[in-house]
């Protein structure tokens, strides 16, 4: 539902006159009226990432993570590689492999879990393993029986990504789960903000801890997407991470329509 014209103008006008700790709850109240991406915190108690890589988890959802467990909620976090491919490292792969999951279990205890599986699949050719990759990700969706999985959305156009994204629309098929796609190599039509400004240091410091990864791309500059994202609804305050959200069969339909295998 549009607001109308009017309604609008007046709300610009009264911005001087709002105080900045009320602007949160009254940007959060607007996005269920308009047709702008919906501003709210998720509610689930039992979440899944799924993640290609070490620090995907960091860049794509870290501070949405930090949310979630800071009321309570059981976050568990699969990594399917432990990306051993990795750019710009001199070391053997089993090294790179060895610090990156290392780097990955600090980062999220510093996200606020503890609760973190490594499938080792190989890191570039998730492709060649999807078979193997959709039943792990049918086990962890079995085992964890989560109300909430975040993984890379559909449209993501690295090769881990996409492989990771197949394997999980065949476990998933069937399933009842509200399915949250996040932006990483490439930027999603937003259905979900959330606004991690209260977050946001502990999301750099989670990035900070993927030093390995850090010599193939500087992962700080996902920041400035979540920076930008706050201009989706929160009136360009603070830093908020992006969504494409929906119940498993409304994504699915939504990966079909967009061409998706």
């Amino acid at each position: 539902m549009r607001l109308p014209r009017p309604l609008v103008r007046a709300i610009a006008r009264a911005k001087p006159l709002v105080p900045d700790a009320l602007w949160p709850v009254l940007l959060a109240g607007r996005s269920t009226l308009g047709d702008r991406p919906l501003i709210a915190d998720p509610t689930a108690r039992r979440v899944l990432v799924l993640c290609p890589h070490p620090d995907d988890e960091s860049v794509g959802c870290g501070g949405t993570i930090a949310v979630l467990t800071a009321v309570g909620a059981q976050v568990h976090v699969v990594y399917a590689t432990d990306g051993e491919a990795t750019r710009g490292g001199a070391e053997p792969a089993a090294e790179i492999a060895r610090k990156r999951r290392g780097e990955a279990v600090r980062a999220c205890q510093l996200l606020g879990t503890e609760h973190v599986t490594f499938l080792s699949l190989p890191d570039g050719r998730l492709h060649e393993h999807q078979s193997e990759l959709q039943q792990h990700v049918a086990g962890a969706l079995a085992e964890i029986e989560p109300e909430m999985v975040l993984l890379p959305w559909f449209g993501d156009e690295h090769r881990d990504h996409r492989s990771l994204d197949e394997a999980f629309a065949g476990a998933v098929a069937g399933r009842e789960v509200e399915v949250w796609g996040f932006e990483t190599w490439t930027p999603l039509p937003p259905r979900r903000v959330v606004d991690i400004t209260a977050t946001v240091d502990t999301k750099r410091a989670a990035i900070a801890v993927h030093r390995t990864a850090a010599q193939a791309f500087d992962l700080e500059a996902i920041v400035g997407l979540n920076r930008y994202r706050s201009l989706q609804g929160l009136l360009g305050r603070g830093w908020a991470e992006a969504f494409l959200t929906g119940p498993a069969p409304e994504y699915l339909r939504m990966r079909e329509v967009a061409g998706r295998p």
